[in-house]
């Protein structure tokens, strides 16, 4: 087991990998009032670490149920990769230890990713340095996929799939912010129409602004979790 971090606002102590200490709600103060663009712009792509998810099975995250105890269960049945639960990026910077508690890694997990959701390119940033500074991740991930309204009512989720100027900006400003790879989940679009759809459009954006890796749910955000995803559209 892991030494118990410290106490501090927001630091959790347990038996876990998943956090190095205490937690610090911003990175540094002379963050405040730095631009997004010269936030990100200190890290080169080639810096990079790079990820390796080929021939590897992946458990989603999943909120409300992929906790420390459920992903134990999954890399015991075979499962490679594991994610922790969604967290909100307010909240992480804050030092909420609801939120800080979900980034618990057990040592079973060779390969842990974090998932967030998020509106502003320089609060995702902020967390991309937190992660790799307190938290022994992988990699972390951008949600663009959560269809539920308290989520999308504030700009984060799969409204970000309406808005990708300010995407290309979480993202951009984001992958530069730590050497930790950042991933991003989305949906085939936000409507269910054929004509509307934009994950084969957005993907190598995506890639072009600094992703890792994508994933793809086949429902639209219009779908929500309604019928079966359309895997051939994915497999297009």
């Amino acid at each position: 087991p892991a030494t118990p971090a410290p106490s501090s606002p927001g630091g959790i102590a347990g038996d876990n990998e998943g956090v190095k200490g205490g937690i610090v709600p911003l990175s540094a103060g002379a963050e405040v009032g730095v631009s997004a663009y010269e936030l990100g712009a200190r890290l080169r792509r080639e810096e990079k670490k790079r990820l390796d998810f080929e021939g590897k099975t992946i458990l989603a995250p999943l909120t409300t149920v992929g906790n420390l105890p459920f992903r134990r269960l999954c890399k015991t049945l075979g499962c490679d990769v594991t994610y922790g639960e969604m967290a909100m990026a307010s909240k992480i910077v804050e030092g909420n230890s609801g939120e800080w508690a979900l980034f618990r890694r057990h040592k079973s997990e060779d390969m842990f990713g974090i998932q967030i959701a998020g509106a502003f390119a320089d609060n995702i940033a902020q967390c991309g340095e937190l992660f790799e500074r307190e938290c022994s991740a992988d990699f972390f991930d951008l949600n663009c996929g959560c269809p539920i309204d308290q989520v999308t009512s504030k700009g984060m989720g799969a409204e970000l799939l309406d808005h990708t100027r300010r995407l290309r900006e979480i993202v951009t400003v984001a992958s530069r912010s730590t050497s930790l790879p950042m991933t991003v989940k989305i949906r085939v679009g936000h409507y269910e129409d054929e004509e509307r759809r934009n994950a084969h459009k957005l993907i190598p954006e995506l890639a072009a602004w600094g992703a890792s890796a994508v994933t793809l749910h086949g429902r639209s955000r219009q779908q929500r979790y309604n019928r079966l995803s359309n895997w051939g559209y994915i497999s297009q």
